[in-house]
């Protein structure tokens, strides 16, 4: 959850290992750069219930949480 080039390496990684990976953001670039690396991008503010239920997190093996402020961390797992 959350765009950058930590992300993105994290995401093509675990694509390399046969293990999906999406990636969400609000950065219209990092969607982009998403997309062209081949891996899921969802636009949306992952802080938000719908946007982790859009992409499942429930049931993910693994999240990242990878935004910039540590109050974002903390909202996104509690």
């Amino acid at each position: 959850l959350g765009w950058g080039p930590d992300s993105l390496g994290v995401a093509l990684d675990m694509q390399a290992q046969g293990v999906p990976a999406v990636i969400t953001t609000l950065n219209p670039e990092g969607l982009t750069a998403a997309e062209h690396a081949g891996i899921a991008a969802v636009s949306g503010d992952s802080t938000r219930a719908p946007v982790l239920e859009h992409v499942r997190v429930g049931s993910a093996r693994l999240v990242v949480v990878a935004e910039d402020q540590a109050e974002q961390c903390i909202q996104i797992v509690t």
